[in-house]
């Protein structure tokens, strides 16, 4: 019990993002707070996407390493990059 009360104190007390700690929370302007939310949206944004569709896909991926499920064929695609829909690579 002293372990988890130890765990949740931790958790409370800072906030974790990538390399940096903010420690006691309570001191959190909202200016940082806006700050962290903004560049944890931008990262969400640029990380890759895991779609899926019954055909080949036929857009250009918006992110080199996208993923692309072929539900139909059961077939799986990776993208190598970002400049037409030829940049699909069959894993499969």
């Amino acid at each position: 019990m002293r372990k988890l009360i130890l765990i949740l104190t931790l958790l409370l007390a800072s906030v974790v993002y990538a390399d940096e700690v903010i420690v006691d929370y309570s001191e959190i302007s909202l200016p940082i707070l806006n700050n962290t939310l903004r560049r944890l949206r931008s990262d969400i944004d640029s990380a890759s996407k895991v779609s899926t569709g019954v055909v080949a896909p036929t857009s250009t991926p918006k992110h080199i390493g996208d993923i692309y499920i072929n539900t139909v064929l059961h077939k799986i695609y990776v993208s190598d990059g970002t400049s037409s829909s030829s940049n699909w690579v069959v894993l499969n």
